[in-house]
């Protein structure tokens, strides 16, 4: 289903948490950041080897 120009920025600017602007509105940062260390453990369970990730990236969410 396409959307219009107007409608689109509508739901954008209601997504926009007016105290995060950068964020959507209920976003967690911490929520990716636990997913990949999840998904980093189940890896190196699964390959038998260690798996280098970027511990603290910043941005990396957005």
């Amino acid at each position: 289903m396409a959307m219009s120009e107007t409608g689109l920025a509508a739901l954008l600017r209601a997504l926009d948490g007016p105290e995060r602007p950068e964020w959507p509105l209920h976003y967690e940062p911490s929520a990716p950041r636990l997913a990949l260390r999840a998904l980093v453990r189940r890896l190196e369970t699964d390959f038998g080897a260690p798996c280098e990730y970027e511990h603290d990236a910043r941005d990396t969410s957005e």
